[in-house]
């Protein structure tokens, strides 16, 4: 089963109505964070028939609390899909991400935590870490804020400290990783708060996050330009006209706004 986080407030509500049929599962909708919660373990390991995903399109932003109390945030044009609850014998709780989220893993020693990821897999028992995995970005990243993970990328095993971030460019088959020692880790978890954080960001990186949050398309009318690089801050509620406005204002970039379609030259 499949739910769209902008739905309208009664799709979210019809949905939660839907899957109370699953007695040991009780779910709520509370100020844009889903909550799964489960009274009782399921007797019967029935797993195809108790997963979900949660779809956040471009320009949207969601959270959610799965059953053992991890909490994740999920950025625009985002795919989640996790089980609705885990059971107290499960050695190992596992959900599949695409695209960008940040991860406040529940401590289980008992039972480790793996996020399954288009190029490979990141392990953790309790920790707080963001992966950022879409499908038109070269690079995956994984920002580790704290705790300790195992990332397996490459047929490799790569373990990260608090301030660590790994990149894994190209298909992530036969590159190796590049583990940074000490990262930007504020910056890379800037959108949870609500803000945009560009660090010497090249433009182009930076119009692929602004077309995700804006739901817009863009055209560079040079190509040298994509690797023009800025650092700034802009809240993400910040109109668009404004924060373009902003970069104009440090740099010899110019945009021209056409409905949802954005010219820099």
């Amino acid at each position: 089963m499949k739910i769209v986080a902008d739905a309208p407030v009664e799709q979210v509500q019809n949905y939660v109505q839907t899957i109370q049929s699953y007695p040991a599962l009780k779910m709520k909708n509370e100020d844009g964070i889903l909550h799964y919660e489960v009274k009782s373990p399921p007797v019967k390991d029935d797993r195809e028939m108790m997963y979900h995903s949660l779809k956040v399109p471009r320009s949207g932003q969601y959270q959610l609390v799965l059953s053992d109390g991890t909490h994740v945030f999920l950025n625009s044009e985002t795919e989640l899909k996790y089980p609705i609850f885990f059971t107290d014998n499960d050695s190992v709780r596992e959900v599949h991400l695409k695209g960008e989220a940040y991860f406040k893993v529940a401590h289980n020693p008992k039972s480790s935590f793996i996020v399954h990821t288009r190029r490979g897999k990141i392990k953790v028992l309790g920790t707080s870490f963001n992966i950022q995995d879409y499908a038109d970005e070269e690079r995956t990243t994984v920002t580790l804020q704290e705790g300790h993970i195992a990332c397996f990328f490459s047929g490799g095993e790569y373990e990260m400290y608090p301030g660590n971030q790994l990149w894994l460019d190209g298909d992530g088959m036969d590159n190796v990783p590049w583990v940074v020692q000490q990262a930007d880790v504020a910056s890379a978890v800037s959108w949870v708060s609500g803000v945009f954080e560009f660090n010497d960001m090249p433009l182009l990186q930076i119009m692929k996050q602004l077309a995700r949050w804006y739901d817009i398309e863009y055209t560079f009318e040079r190509m040298a330009l994509k690797e023009h690089r800025f650092t700034g801050v802009a809240y993400r509620n910040l109109p668009l006209e404004k924060l373009l406005d902003q970069i104009e204002k440090t740099t010899d970039i110019h945009f021209k706004i056409k409905k949802r379609n954005v010219t820099i030259y």
